[in-house]
């Protein structure tokens, strides 16, 4: 995260309020700090899992266009070559 405590994620942006948020963890305990420590590392990992979905998703979509306008012309050259 940048100094603001903004990251971009799939096309959005997710802000925390940096300095209140700065604030808060100072005055944490250290078990605390250590939980949030865990959300944060849970938050990265599920916004990078999504991330990989997305790109997975665009390419089934495009594989998917791909056969839908290639596919008949496909068919109709193994009708005509194949006994």
């Amino acid at each position: 995260m940048g100094a603001t405590g903004e990251r971009a994620v799939t096309g959005m942006r997710l802000v925390l309020q940096g300095p209140e948020l700065a604030k808060e963890v100072e005055k944490a305990s250290e078990p605390a700090k250590r939980g949030m420590a865990k959300a944060g590392e849970s938050i990265e990992k599920t916004a990078e899992a999504a991330e990989r979905l997305d790109k997975i998703r665009k390419s089934a979509e495009g594989a998917y266009g791909f056969i839908r306008s290639a596919g008949p012309v496909l068919i109709t050259w193994g009708h005509t070559h194949v006994d």
